[in-house]
Protein backbone atom coordinates (compact mmCIF):
# COMPACT_ATOMS: atom_id res chain seq x y z
CA UNK A 1 0.00 0.00 0.00
CA UNK A 2 1.65 2.80 -0.99
CA UNK A 3 0.41 6.55 -1.78
CA UNK A 4 2.33 10.01 -2.20
CA UNK A 5 2.83 11.72 1.13
CA UNK A 6 2.04 15.53 2.00
CA UNK A 7 5.17 17.29 2.73
CA UNK A 8 3.42 19.45 5.61
CA UNK A 9 3.89 17.70 8.97
CA UNK A 10 2.71 20.85 11.29
CA UNK A 11 -0.35 20.43 11.89
CA UNK A 12 -1.75 17.91 14.99
CA UNK A 13 -3.52 14.83 12.65
CA UNK A 14 -6.35 14.27 15.39
CA UNK A 15 -7.32 17.99 14.40
CA UNK A 16 -6.95 17.61 10.95
CA UNK A 17 -8.89 14.59 10.54
CA UNK A 18 -11.28 15.37 13.32
CA UNK A 19 -15.50 14.82 12.39
CA UNK A 20 -17.20 17.71 11.26
CA UNK A 21 -20.64 16.32 10.82
CA UNK A 22 -22.41 13.22 12.29
CA UNK A 23 -21.80 11.01 9.15
CA UNK A 24 -17.81 11.06 10.06
CA UNK A 25 -18.62 9.64 13.37
CA UNK A 26 -17.03 6.34 13.54
CA UNK A 27 -19.09 3.79 15.87
CA UNK A 28 -21.97 3.52 17.69
CA UNK A 29 -24.18 3.84 14.56
CA UNK A 30 -27.77 3.25 16.05
CA UNK A 31 -26.80 6.09 18.62
CA UNK A 32 -25.77 8.41 15.72
CA UNK A 33 -28.68 7.51 13.72
CA UNK A 34 -30.87 8.88 16.46
CA UNK A 35 -29.30 11.90 16.92
CA UNK A 36 -29.38 12.72 13.41
CA UNK A 37 -33.13 12.19 13.60
CA UNK A 38 -33.38 14.72 15.69
CA UNK A 39 -31.73 17.10 13.58
CA UNK A 40 -34.21 16.41 11.08
CA UNK A 41 -36.99 17.38 12.80
CA UNK A 42 -35.54 20.48 13.54
CA UNK A 43 -35.73 21.47 9.44
CA UNK A 44 -37.64 24.01 8.24
CA UNK A 45 -38.59 21.65 5.19
CA UNK A 46 -39.25 18.67 7.50
CA UNK A 47 -41.68 20.78 9.15
CA UNK A 48 -43.52 22.41 6.13
CA UNK A 49 -43.56 18.87 4.92
CA UNK A 50 -45.30 17.38 7.82
CA UNK A 51 -47.38 20.14 8.52
CA UNK A 52 -45.93 20.62 12.16
CA UNK A 53 -46.16 24.20 13.28
CA UNK A 54 -42.51 23.75 15.58
CA UNK A 55 -39.90 21.46 15.83
CA UNK A 56 -39.57 18.31 17.87
CA UNK A 57 -39.12 18.77 21.30
CA UNK A 58 -35.04 17.88 22.08
CA UNK A 59 -34.63 15.93 25.39
CA UNK A 60 -31.50 16.61 27.94
CA UNK A 61 -28.76 14.14 27.39
CA UNK A 62 -26.33 12.07 28.82
CA UNK A 63 -23.77 10.55 27.00
CA UNK A 64 -21.73 7.40 28.93
CA UNK A 65 -19.18 5.47 28.05
CA UNK A 66 -15.66 4.47 28.27
CA UNK A 67 -12.65 7.08 26.84
CA UNK A 68 -12.43 6.90 23.11
CA UNK A 69 -15.75 6.13 22.33
CA UNK A 70 -16.92 9.83 20.25
CA UNK A 71 -19.04 11.37 23.40
CA UNK A 72 -17.39 14.55 23.05
CA UNK A 73 -17.11 14.64 19.35
CA UNK A 74 -20.81 13.99 18.91
CA UNK A 75 -21.77 16.17 21.32
CA UNK A 76 -20.26 18.76 19.72
CA UNK A 77 -21.14 18.24 16.83
CA UNK A 78 -24.98 17.92 17.66
CA UNK A 79 -24.84 21.34 19.96
CA UNK A 80 -23.17 23.10 16.66
CA UNK A 81 -26.01 21.92 14.26
CA UNK A 82 -28.65 22.59 16.17
CA UNK A 83 -27.31 26.57 17.57
CA UNK A 84 -27.98 29.79 15.40
CA UNK A 85 -24.16 31.12 16.58
CA UNK A 86 -21.16 28.74 17.78
CA UNK A 87 -21.22 31.51 20.86
CA UNK A 88 -24.49 29.74 22.08
CA UNK A 89 -23.08 26.78 23.34
CA UNK A 90 -21.33 26.56 26.95
CA UNK A 91 -19.02 24.10 27.94
CA UNK A 92 -18.65 22.89 31.25
CA UNK A 93 -15.61 20.47 32.74
CA UNK A 94 -17.36 19.00 35.59
CA UNK A 95 -14.17 17.72 37.09
CA UNK A 96 -12.70 22.05 37.36
CA UNK A 97 -15.98 23.20 37.82
CA UNK A 98 -18.21 20.93 39.13
CA UNK A 99 -19.21 23.19 42.00
CA UNK A 100 -22.49 24.94 43.06
CA UNK A 101 -20.69 28.61 42.56
CA UNK A 102 -20.42 27.41 38.68
CA UNK A 103 -24.42 26.77 38.85
CA UNK A 104 -24.94 30.05 40.48
CA UNK A 105 -22.82 31.84 38.23
CA UNK A 106 -21.45 30.58 35.11
CA UNK A 107 -24.52 28.45 33.90
CA UNK A 108 -27.11 30.71 35.49
CA UNK A 109 -25.39 33.90 33.82
CA UNK A 110 -25.42 31.94 30.34
CA UNK A 111 -28.77 30.58 30.46
CA UNK A 112 -30.53 33.79 31.46
CA UNK A 113 -28.88 35.66 29.29
CA UNK A 114 -31.46 37.07 26.28
CA UNK A 115 -30.92 36.00 23.03
CA UNK A 116 -32.51 38.32 19.65
CA UNK A 117 -32.58 35.52 17.85
CA UNK A 118 -34.56 33.38 20.35
CA UNK A 119 -32.57 30.25 19.01
CA UNK A 120 -31.35 27.42 20.84
CA UNK A 121 -28.77 27.67 23.52
CA UNK A 122 -26.74 24.39 24.83
CA UNK A 123 -24.67 23.57 27.89
CA UNK A 124 -22.58 20.47 27.15
CA UNK A 125 -21.05 19.20 31.12
CA UNK A 126 -18.06 16.89 30.05
CA UNK A 127 -16.46 14.70 33.15
CA UNK A 128 -20.17 15.27 34.74
CA UNK A 129 -19.48 12.18 36.62
CA UNK A 130 -17.14 14.29 38.70
CA UNK A 131 -19.44 17.10 40.31
CA UNK A 132 -20.29 17.30 43.43
CA UNK A 133 -23.03 15.69 44.70
CA UNK A 134 -24.79 18.97 46.24
CA UNK A 135 -24.30 20.43 42.30
CA UNK A 136 -25.88 17.35 41.07
CA UNK A 137 -29.04 17.83 43.59
CA UNK A 138 -28.80 21.59 43.14
CA UNK A 139 -28.61 20.76 39.12
CA UNK A 140 -31.66 18.70 39.01
CA UNK A 141 -34.53 21.45 39.54
CA UNK A 142 -32.76 23.94 37.80
CA UNK A 143 -32.04 22.18 34.59
CA UNK A 144 -35.13 21.46 33.89
CA UNK A 145 -36.39 25.38 34.74
CA UNK A 146 -33.70 26.35 31.75
CA UNK A 147 -35.21 23.62 29.46
CA UNK A 148 -38.32 24.51 29.79
CA UNK A 149 -38.34 28.60 30.39
CA UNK A 150 -34.97 29.63 28.43
CA UNK A 151 -34.91 26.90 25.56
CA UNK A 152 -31.51 25.26 27.35
CA UNK A 153 -30.81 21.84 26.02
CA UNK A 154 -28.34 20.03 28.35
CA UNK A 155 -25.80 17.58 27.04
CA UNK A 156 -23.90 15.64 30.30
CA UNK A 157 -21.05 13.31 29.52
CA UNK A 158 -19.58 11.08 31.81
CA UNK A 159 -17.41 7.42 31.84
CA UNK A 160 -19.06 5.88 35.03
CA UNK A 161 -23.05 6.91 34.81
CA UNK A 162 -23.35 5.17 38.23
CA UNK A 163 -21.59 8.52 39.95
CA UNK A 164 -25.01 10.37 38.49
CA UNK A 165 -27.41 10.63 40.95
CA UNK A 166 -31.11 8.95 40.42
CA UNK A 167 -32.95 12.08 39.35
CA UNK A 168 -30.54 13.60 36.75
CA UNK A 169 -30.39 10.34 34.99
CA UNK A 170 -34.44 10.28 35.10
CA UNK A 171 -33.95 13.66 33.82
CA UNK A 172 -31.90 12.45 30.33
CA UNK A 173 -32.54 10.34 27.59
CA UNK A 174 -29.53 8.21 28.06
CA UNK A 175 -26.87 6.72 25.00
CA UNK A 176 -24.27 4.30 26.21
CA UNK A 177 -21.30 4.47 23.98
CA UNK A 178 -19.56 1.19 22.92
CA UNK A 179 -16.04 0.65 22.09
CA UNK A 180 -15.51 1.08 18.30
CA UNK A 181 -14.93 -2.42 16.74
CA UNK A 182 -11.55 -3.39 14.71
CA UNK A 183 -13.84 -2.85 11.70
CA UNK A 184 -14.94 0.82 12.50
CA UNK A 185 -10.78 1.47 13.29
CA UNK A 186 -9.64 -0.01 9.60
CA UNK A 187 -12.78 2.27 8.44
CA UNK A 188 -10.88 5.12 10.42
CA UNK A 189 -7.42 4.33 8.60
CA UNK A 190 -9.14 4.34 5.05
CA UNK A 191 -10.80 7.95 6.24
CA UNK A 192 -6.99 9.36 7.13
CA UNK A 193 -5.12 7.95 5.19
CA UNK A 194 -7.15 9.32 2.23
CA UNK A 195 -6.88 12.83 4.12
CA UNK A 196 -3.67 12.78 4.87
CA UNK A 197 -1.85 10.51 2.17
CA UNK A 198 1.24 9.02 3.86
CA UNK A 199 2.56 5.22 3.14
CA UNK A 200 2.28 2.58 5.74
CA UNK A 201 3.07 -1.16 5.37
CA UNK A 202 -0.40 -3.24 5.24
CA UNK A 203 0.74 -5.65 8.10
CA UNK A 204 1.19 -3.02 10.64
CA UNK A 205 -2.48 -1.46 10.81
CA UNK A 206 -4.04 -4.57 12.41
CA UNK A 207 -0.83 -4.21 15.29
CA UNK A 208 -1.28 -0.25 15.34
CA UNK A 209 -5.20 -0.93 16.41
CA UNK A 210 -4.38 -3.07 18.50
CA UNK A 211 -1.87 -1.17 20.74
CA UNK A 212 -3.82 1.66 20.27
CA UNK A 213 -6.45 0.06 22.24
CA UNK A 214 -9.45 1.11 19.48
CA UNK A 215 -9.23 4.24 20.68
CA UNK A 216 -9.37 6.68 17.68
CA UNK A 217 -7.31 9.53 19.05
CA UNK A 218 -4.63 7.16 20.47
CA UNK A 219 -4.71 5.38 16.67
CA UNK A 220 -3.94 8.68 14.97
CA UNK A 221 -1.48 9.97 17.04
CA UNK A 222 0.40 6.59 17.02
CA UNK A 223 -0.31 7.18 12.87
CA UNK A 224 1.00 10.68 12.80
CA UNK A 225 4.54 9.49 15.68
CA UNK A 226 5.37 6.47 13.32
CA UNK A 227 4.97 8.49 10.19
CA UNK A 228 7.93 11.06 10.17
CA UNK A 229 10.72 9.08 10.19
CA UNK A 230 13.98 9.19 7.68
CA UNK A 231 12.02 7.44 4.70
CA UNK A 232 8.23 8.88 6.05
CA UNK A 233 6.97 5.31 5.65
CA UNK A 234 5.48 3.19 8.86
CA UNK A 235 7.46 -0.20 8.40
CA UNK A 236 6.43 -3.20 10.42
CA UNK A 237 9.69 -2.68 11.82
CA UNK A 238 9.08 0.53 13.14
CA UNK A 239 6.00 0.00 14.70
CA UNK A 240 7.78 -2.60 16.33
CA UNK A 241 10.26 -0.93 17.77
CA UNK A 242 7.73 1.73 18.82
CA UNK A 243 5.47 -0.67 20.54
CA UNK A 244 8.13 -2.59 21.94
CA UNK A 245 9.67 1.01 23.71
CA UNK A 246 6.21 1.83 24.88
CA UNK A 247 5.18 -1.93 26.50
CA UNK A 248 8.62 -1.53 28.63
CA UNK A 249 8.07 1.58 29.58
CA UNK A 250 4.50 0.41 30.83
CA UNK A 251 6.00 -2.22 32.80
CA UNK A 252 7.92 0.55 34.87
CA UNK A 253 4.55 2.26 35.47
CA UNK A 254 2.68 -0.71 36.43
CA UNK A 255 5.84 -1.72 38.55
CA UNK A 256 5.94 1.83 40.30
CA UNK A 257 2.08 2.00 40.93
CA UNK A 258 2.30 -1.49 42.72
CA UNK A 259 5.38 -0.29 44.37
CA UNK A 260 7.84 -2.94 43.21
CA UNK A 261 11.43 -2.70 44.48
CA UNK A 262 13.03 0.66 43.60
CA UNK A 263 16.03 -0.37 42.64
CA UNK A 264 14.64 -3.29 40.38
CA UNK A 265 12.43 0.02 38.67
CA UNK A 266 16.11 2.19 38.25
CA UNK A 267 17.85 -0.87 36.56
CA UNK A 268 14.71 -1.71 34.25
CA UNK A 269 15.21 2.43 32.95
CA UNK A 270 18.90 1.59 32.19
CA UNK A 271 18.15 -1.21 30.62
CA UNK A 272 15.65 -0.23 28.04
CA UNK A 273 17.76 2.80 27.49
CA UNK A 274 20.96 0.15 26.44
CA UNK A 275 18.25 -2.24 24.47
CA UNK A 276 16.76 0.79 21.95
CA UNK A 277 19.65 3.35 22.27
CA UNK A 278 17.99 5.87 23.92
CA UNK A 279 19.25 8.33 26.06
CA UNK A 280 17.49 9.80 29.38
CA UNK A 281 15.75 12.51 27.97
CA UNK A 282 14.25 10.61 25.59
CA UNK A 283 12.91 8.13 28.02
CA UNK A 284 11.66 10.47 29.89
CA UNK A 285 9.33 11.47 26.55
CA UNK A 286 8.42 8.74 26.09
CA UNK A 287 6.96 8.14 29.54
CA UNK A 288 5.52 11.35 29.48
CA UNK A 289 3.64 10.17 26.57
CA UNK A 290 2.63 7.00 28.23
CA UNK A 291 1.33 8.54 30.83
CA UNK A 292 -1.02 10.76 28.88
CA UNK A 293 -2.91 7.04 27.64
CA UNK A 294 -2.34 5.42 30.83
CA UNK A 295 -5.42 4.35 32.41
CA UNK A 296 -5.32 6.27 36.17
CA UNK A 297 -6.78 8.58 38.33
CA UNK A 298 -6.65 11.72 36.46
CA UNK A 299 -4.68 13.36 39.67
CA UNK A 300 -2.20 11.18 39.52
CA UNK A 301 -1.74 11.47 35.73
CA UNK A 302 -1.67 15.58 36.17
CA UNK A 303 1.20 15.23 38.98
CA UNK A 304 2.89 11.98 36.40
CA UNK A 305 2.67 14.75 32.93
CA UNK A 306 3.95 17.62 36.06
CA UNK A 307 6.71 15.80 37.18
CA UNK A 308 8.26 14.62 33.78
CA UNK A 309 7.96 17.57 32.16
CA UNK A 310 10.22 19.44 35.32
CA UNK A 311 12.48 16.48 34.61
CA UNK A 312 12.83 17.59 30.99
CA UNK A 313 13.13 21.34 31.91
CA UNK A 314 16.19 20.74 34.69
CA UNK A 315 18.04 18.61 32.29
CA UNK A 316 17.44 21.20 29.33
CA UNK A 317 18.96 23.85 31.64
CA UNK A 318 22.49 22.05 32.34
CA UNK A 319 21.17 19.48 35.36
CA UNK A 320 22.58 15.98 35.16
CA UNK A 321 20.63 13.49 33.13
CA UNK A 322 20.52 10.75 35.15
CA UNK A 323 20.07 12.56 38.34
CA UNK A 324 17.00 13.45 36.80
CA UNK A 325 15.81 10.68 35.83
CA UNK A 326 16.60 8.90 39.03
CA UNK A 327 14.83 11.89 40.74
CA UNK A 328 11.94 11.95 38.25
CA UNK A 329 11.45 7.54 39.32
CA UNK A 330 11.58 8.47 42.62
CA UNK A 331 9.12 11.23 42.49
CA UNK A 332 6.70 9.03 40.88
CA UNK A 333 7.59 6.26 43.04
CA UNK A 334 6.15 8.27 45.92
CA UNK A 335 3.58 10.10 44.52
CA UNK A 336 1.73 7.68 42.16
CA UNK A 337 -1.53 5.78 44.29
CA UNK A 338 -3.97 3.68 42.64
CA UNK A 339 -5.78 0.22 42.83
CA UNK A 340 -3.67 -2.29 41.75
CA UNK A 341 -6.28 -4.05 39.86
CA UNK A 342 -6.69 -0.70 38.11
CA UNK A 343 -3.04 -0.43 36.48
CA UNK A 344 -3.79 -1.79 33.13
CA UNK A 345 -2.28 -0.49 30.25
CA UNK A 346 -4.22 1.72 28.53
CA UNK A 347 -7.59 3.85 29.16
Amino acid sequence: MSINLKDNYELIWVEQVRPRILDDVEGNEEIIENLKGFLITQNKSFLKKTGKKKPTDIPNMLFTGKFGTGKTTSAEIFALSIVKHAADILPINGSKEGTKETLKTKINDFCRTPRIDGGKVVVIIDEADNMSKPMQHAFRKDMEDFRRHFNVLFILMCNYKEKIIPPLLSRCMIYEFKDLTNENMRQLFMKVQKKLKFEIDDDCIDILIKKSGNVPRNFINLLQQLSISGTRRITKEIAGNYIAIRDEIEKIIVMMMKKKDLNEILLLCEKIMRDFSMDEQFLISEMLDSFKTFKMDEKDRAIAIARCAEADFRISQGSTPYAQTSWLIAQLYLNLKTNVKDATKTR
